[in-house]
């Protein structure tokens, strides 16, 4: 089995875990047991490389990304 690791902060963890939380497709019993386990919360656990782009992109495109959808620019 694949470990992963987590390389950004707290706030980061809860903010991916909510995003995760929202698209869930899961399916568990009524006593919570999960029977099936989504495509989102199979990439927690195994996809490090995955991981590892989000806290990329979350940190280094996220600003440009956003200026480039709404037409904001940095001033020179």
């Amino acid at each position: 089995m694949r470990r992963t690791v987590w390389h950004g902060t707290q706030q980061e963890s809860v903010d991916l875990l909510a995003a995760v939380g929202t698209h869930c497709t899961c399916q568990v019993t009524r006593a919570g047991v999960r029977c099936t386990t989504c495509p989102a919360h199979s990439m927690l656990v195994e996809e490090q490389r995955a991981l590892d782009g989000l806290v990329f992109a979350r940190r280094c495109l996220r600003d440009r990304l956003r200026g480039e959808e709404w037409g904001f620019r940095d001033q020179p």
